[in-house]
Order: structure tokens, then sequence, then C-alpha cells
């Protein structure tokens, strides 16, 4: 309830105080022992003459004066006065003058206060009704409805038969409010008792229920929303109570159980993590890796956080992802995230998550709970907040960087999932494999999966009018956006907006305001390029509608500016590699690599492995699969062929038929008699003979005569083929 505060004359406001209510108004006490605010009982009677007149009397009295001042404290509802209770006393309710728990003079009427509503005065009238419901993402609703009765019917209202219709009404109005939850769609389960919902933490701020063999947290402090109906003298109250999911499976013992359920905060993984492997369950191979000075190199995701883990057998580096809020349907995402594209296959932009239930124990407060966590990769490059950060002055990198980013957005648009958080911040770039990644699937949606958004994201990259955002145009504003801001820093990079944490060109109020954007009073010089011309009528689109058109689509692929000088470039590293001037050549190679010349990758590859430039050879093996590596999403069949023969040389079965198999897929004869004999000698597979009869088959319908040789002399024995290829022309 609130006051209204007052102070009296002569009160010390400086000091401590708790406050009461005297005569409708707020009074001071200093909280100091035995030491009491009191007002006199004169100053008292001149305001409340014709309430004090009938509740006076000598027995009454003696437990209202404190001393022989005759001073009183007298408390009750700020919303009432002496007429409010003179009216309450003539109804026959029953006014005590007693004191609370912490020993205050208070006056009662039957035990509590009735409600004042319209004019009128209820009291308790019978037990309380209980219905919990569900929507689709498992949020619990808990529907409390009451009733209260007029207190001027107070004496008669105590008779069975009035209870009995106070009942009757009650179940009435809670079997309306089931009707029209149902209608909504939710499932909802009707109950006339609170038996199967017990509250088992006092946190009266985030109170944690079970309800059947779950666990929940209220949202809403029990008060949600508070509906007041009225039928003749009998008033309805509505309390509706919101609450969460948590964790579903949690082992603890005992009094731990309250403290576990409560969700963990970001210090209470660290410090398991720093544990060791006791904190682990299965992954206790993994290691923090550490920074110089000893810390922990986190990536934080807003809810979630990805810590920087090391394989102690292998030496891989991976990101262990921990959910600090909405542990429940997080995991479950992931978990289906896992499945799809187990089926579906995973694009080359993004990372496989591994979900492990049970697998962290962190201690939080007194508890211990066994919670689930996620590992992917971890990301290599940078984010592309940095690299546009520090090549902003390059105008060939900023565009090169739009160009590889314009065909990931294009085929992740045609996929039938959106990632739904798209920001510089969680797309990552590779400058050695020229690759990007995309990471922070949290608020990812795919088919068959109804958890949709599940924090708050980055406002700078999404679209403002959320009456016209759905989930499957999600990531058109945020591609379109992007693109086009690196269109324009490439073009002008005095437009990078560098006091923003995050936003390139635009932010969330430049979208309510375009034309005060930088981004307009620039447009004179922006659109003399025609590929910003392009995009900029794309994102007038997306601004307007939220939604680009399927055939609008492949206008968001930005052409290579470069195509002609990177092929000079190639020719002339040829020329350089043909005269035995390697390291030269090299340079061209590389260069031309870099605006996107594929054969360049060969070539570098090439003179990489065969120790003709200068390289640690202990990193030769790996650094060429890198070159090589970039011409896979082409599906170059001769730098897949060769990392196949790498992996080989060094014994990786595993990886070498996987390459060999994409080498063999797209048509290189050679590879398919590779694979034959793989499986003919159970290397790295199951020993198949039939599946290597299946590859020589094909292999001798090739038009390479390395193929068809072996195929024609596999009837003497043959080995693999485990020569690098030098170029496209062999």
């Amino acid at each position: 309830m609130k006051y209204n505060i007052h102070e009296e004359d002569g009160f010390d406001s400086s000091k401590e105080t708790v406050l009461r209510l005297v005569d409708g108004r707020l009074l001071c006490r200093f909280k100091e022992p035995y030491q009491e605010v009191r007002i006199y009982i004169d100053m008292i009677l001149n305001r409340i003459s014709s309430f004090w007149n009938d509740i006076t009397d000598e027995n009454s009295l003696q437990n209202r004066i404190i001393d022989d001042d005759k001073r009183i404290l007298l408390c009750y509802p700020d919303n009432y006065t002496s007429e409010d209770m003179a009216y309450l006393r003539k109804c026959g309710g029953e006014l005590k003058v007693g004191h609370d728990e912490e020993g205050y003079p208070e006056i009662t009427y039957n035990g509590s206060w009735p409600e004042k509503y319209n004019g009128k005065y209820y009291i308790d009238a019978g037990d309380t009704m209980e219905m919990k419901c569900f929507d689709d993402s498992g949020i619990l609703y808990q529907i409390k409805t009451y009733n209260l009765c007029n207190v001027a019917n107070f004496r008669t209202f105590s008779n069975e038969d009035t209870f009995k219709e106070s009942r009757s009404l009650e179940t009435k109005i809670s079997r309306d409010i089931y009707d029209k939850v149902i209608a909504l769609g939710y499932k909802a389960v009707f109950d006339d008792r609170f038996g199967d919902i017990n509250i088992i933490s006092s946190n009266s701020k985030y109170p944690i229920i079970r309800y059947n063999d779950r666990y929940y947290r209220c949202l809403t402090n029990f008060n949600l929303a508070h509906t007041l109906s009225i039928d003749g003298d009998i008033l309805s109250a509505k309390i509706i109570n919101v609450y969460k999911p948590l964790f579903p499976d949690i082992e603890s013992n005992g009094t731990s159980l309250q403290n576990s359920l409560i969700e963990p905060k970001f210090n209470d993984y660290t410090v398991a993590l720093q544990k060791g492997e006791d904190s682990f369950t299965t992954l206790k191979d993994l290691e923090p890796v550490l920074t110089e000075d000893g810390k922990l190199i986190v990536n934080r995701f807003g809810i979630t956080t990805d810590y920087k883990m090391r394989d102690k057998k292998t030496k891989r580096i991976f990101a262990l992802k921990v959910f600090t809020n909405g542990i429940s349907r997080l995991v479950q995402k992931y978990k289906a995230i896992e499945s799809y594209f187990s089926t579906t296959g995973f694009p080359d932009y993004m990372v496989i998550p591994k979900v492990y239930e049970n697998e962290l124990s962190v201690t939080i407060e007194t508890g211990i709970a066994k919670l689930p966590v996620v590992v992917t990769p971890w990301p290599s490059g940078s984010s592309l907040y940095s690299c546009v950060m520090k090549n902003a002055g390059d105008s060939v990198a900023i565009n090169m960087l739009a160009h590889r980013l314009s065909k990931v957005f294009v085929n992740l648009r045609n996929r039938n999932f959106v990632h739904g958080n798209l920001n510089p911040r969680n797309i990552y770039y590779d400058p050695v494999s020229y690759d990007f990644k995309l990471y922070d699937y949290d608020d990812m949606v795919i088919p068959d999966c109804n958890i949709g958004f599940v924090k708050r994201r980055d406002e700078n990259y999404v679209f403002p009018n959320k009456t016209k955002l759905t989930i499957q145009n999600a990531d058109d504003f945020a591609m379109t956006t992007i693109l086009l801001s690196l269109k324009a820093i490439s073009i002008n990079s005095d437009l990078l907006n560098r006091d923003n944490n995050n936003a390139f060109v635009f932010t969330k109020a430049d979208f309510m305001n375009i034309a005060k954007s930088k981004i307009t009073a620039s447009l004179p010089e922006l659109l003399e390029n025609s590929e910003f011309r392009s995009l900029y009528s794309l994102f007038a689109v997306v601004l307007d509608k939220g939604i680009l058109q399927a055939e609008m689509v492949e206008k968001l692929n930005i052409n290579n500016p470069y195509v002609d000088e990177a092929l000079s470039l190639y020719q002339e590293g040829v020329v350089l590699k043909e005269m035995g001037n390697y390291e030269q050549a090299a340079k061209k190679f590389n260069r031309a690599s870099f605006l996107g010349n594929y054969p360049s990758n060969c070539e570098l590859g090439y003179l990489t492995i065969n120790s003709l430039i200068s390289v640690s050879p202990r990193l030769r093996p790996a650094i060429a699969i890198c070159h090589y590596k970039r011409n896979v999403s082409q599906m170059d069949k001769v730098a897949s062929f060769n990392i196949g023969v790498i992996y080989y040389w060094h014994r990786n079965y595993t990886e070498s038929i996987k390459y060999f198999q994409m080498s063999a897929n797209w048509g290189n004869g050679i590879a398919q008699c590779n694979l034959a004999y793989m499986y003919d000698n159970g290397i790295g597979v199951e020993e198949d003979p039939i599946t290597a009869e299946q590859y020589m088959l094909c292999a001798s319908e090739s038009d390479n005569g390395i193929a068809r040789n072996i195929v024609l002399n596999a009837v003497f024995g043959y080995e693999p083929y485990l020569k690098i290829i030098e170029s496209y022309n062999d």
C-alpha cells in the first residue's frame, strides 16, 4: 500500500526512521531502543473525534495509552478517513488496537483491512481458485482468483449458504478465464487448490516454484496483472503470475536444491573452469586458454559466453559456450540446430555446435548444479567490426570484404533458416583463408523448432518497425544495412562511425529519420557508384517493407571490381615462376589471391609444399593446405585432391578420404583411384571391396590419362597416386 509522507513539527528527519500512519498520514519514529514518536491524544481527537467517540472506553484505551503523557500511535490505511473507520465500526466489524510484529501500536479490522473499491469495502469471502496454463515457449501462467464480500453484509455473509454462493461464483469466474485461455491456444490445467505448486525459494524478488517436477522462476513478483470485477455485492479479484522454466535436469541434494536453481552468473562459470578437469563430466581434456597475465579469454554474446579452451591431447582450440539466462530454452534450441544441420549439412560459413548436457559442475552460493555447455571451434581471424576499423582507409580491402560477405549473405538468404542476429560482432573473417564464419546462434530460427528470438538483438541492425518484422525476414534488414555500409565506407571512409561500438554508418536513430543520417548528406558522391545505387535501392525497400522479395536477393551480390587486375598479377606470377624467380612469383600470386584469383592459390600451395619459397619446414604442410582450402568453396578438384594427398602423407586418413571424396565428386579420376585403393585395403575406413570396385569403374571412364593407366594396370596391383598436382594444366 502506498503512503504519503507527512512529518509533524519537531521530528528530526535526518535520523534513520521507520514510517507509520497516524490519522491517514505517515509519521516517523526514531529507530532507537525504547523511543517512539508520539502525538498527543488531543491532536488525534481534533481530527477523528467522531470515530474516537465510538471506540473510546476505559478498557480499550488502556492498550493504546503508551505513557503518562497520554501519547498514542494509530495505524491504518492511508486512503481511509475517520468517516471510513466509523462506518466500518457501525457495520459490525471489530476494531482492535494492538501491536504489529515489530512492536508498533496499530489498529486492525478483523485481522486485515477491507479493500476499498468504487466506494465499497470488501473482505475475504472464501478460498482461492487456481489455474495454470502454458504458451508454446513453456512459460507458465498462474491465474489466481479469489472473492471478496461487501463488508456491509459481513454479519450475514458468514452463513453456509452465502459461502456456497461465493464459491459457485468463484468457480464460474475461473471457468470463464479457463475457456478464454483455451480459446487463445494455451495448454491449460484447471485446479481448485495450490497444493501441486510448491514455493521453494524465499527470494521475494524472484521466487522459484516446482510444478509437475519442473522448476520455474517467477518473472512478475506475483503481480503481473491484478484485475477486478463486481457481481452484486461480491468482488472478484484475479492475480496473474508468470513463470519461466529453469534448466530441467539438476542434480542436487537436500538444502542445496534451492540455491542450485538460481541461474548462474558469469563469474560462477569462471570459477568452475579455473578448477580444471574436476568440473567436467566428459570434457576432461579441455583446459582454459589464458592471457599472459593469467586471465581467461572470452567472447560474450549477451546471455551467452564463449570461453577459449584447448584440448590437451590434440591441441585444437574450441569455444565452450555457457548460459547465464534462458538455459532450458537455449539448450533446446542448440540441440535442434545440431540435429537439423546434421541432416541437411552445415554451410561452410557456419560452425557445428555440439551440446553436452549436465556437463559442467558450477557452484552457486551453497549449491552445485550440473549445467549444459555447447562446444564449437574457436573463431579464427577477427570480427568484421575489427577488420573494418583496421582497414577503413583501404578501399580495396573494404571492397573485397563486401564482395566476399555478399556471397555468404546471398547463400544464407536462400536457405531454409535465419541467423536472427547478424551484426559485425558475430561475423568473423579469416585473412588467411578469406573465409567468413557466422557465430552466435542464440536467435537462430530453424524449421520445426518453435523457439524464436531469446534475447535483445543489436538495434543498429534490426528492422525498426516491429509490427512488420517476421521471423522469415529477420536477416534481410541486417544483411542490406551491413553491405550498404561497407560499400559506403569503401567510397568515403569518413562515413565510418567510430564513436558507436558496433554501428558502421547507421544507427537506430537514423532508421527513424533517414533524412538526417550522414549517408544522406553524402548521397551525391555515393550514387555515382553503380553498385551503391543498387544496394541503396534495396535498402529503401527493406527500410519501408522490412523484407526483400525473392527476386531482389541476388542483387545483394557485390561484384569483384579487381578481376582484371588479379588476372594480370597471376599471369605475371606464372612468368616469374617459369623463370625460377619463386619468391617474386609468390608475391604476385599472393596479391592476386587476395583480389580473388583462385588459380593463384594452387600455385602458392605448390610453391609452399615443394619448398620453393621460404617457409618453415614444420609449417609447410599446414600453410599449403590453407592455400588450397581457399579454392574448395569453388569445387576445385585439383585443390581438394592436393589437400587429400598432404593429409595422406601425414597419416590423417580421415581427412584424406574427406578431400579425395570431394575431388572425386567433382570428376577427378585420380582421386577416384585413390579412394578405391583405400576402401580395398581398409585405410581410414572399413575394408569394402564393393565400394572400391565402384570407384575403379568411375575412374575407368575418366578423361584423365593417369587415372586410366592406374585402372588398366590394376590387375597387376596398384598404389595410390600421391603426387601434388602442380596446376590446372596437369
